[in-house]
């Protein structure tokens, strides 16, 4: 993931994060109080409520008021039985 925050005036705050999945990348631009939080390179997080635009044939996702960011731990999302392990 890659970041960038860009200043219009002194009350409104816009920063623009890169998400890849490693096949495609979407940019995200985080509005108003949402873009003071920090995202890590190589974190993984689970974003609702966004808006989606599509201009000059490129897709991009805005923030609204409803938009969460959430930062997800991967180990917590083993869900299982374990028999063995080698190790």
């Amino acid at each position: 993931m890659k970041e960038g925050i860009w200043h219009y005036t002194d009350e409104t705050k816009r920063k623009i994060i890169t998400l890849s999945d490693g096949n495609a990348t979407a940019e995200l631009k985080l509005c108003g109080d949402l873009s003071a939080l920090r995202i890590h390179e190589g974190s993984f997080v689970k974003i609702t409520c966004v808006i989606v635009d599509l201009y000059q044939n490129r897709r991009s996702m805005n923030s609204s008021a409803s938009t969460k960011v959430k930062n997800i731990d991967v180990e917590d999302d083993f869900s299982g039985v374990i028999d063995g392990v080698f190790i």
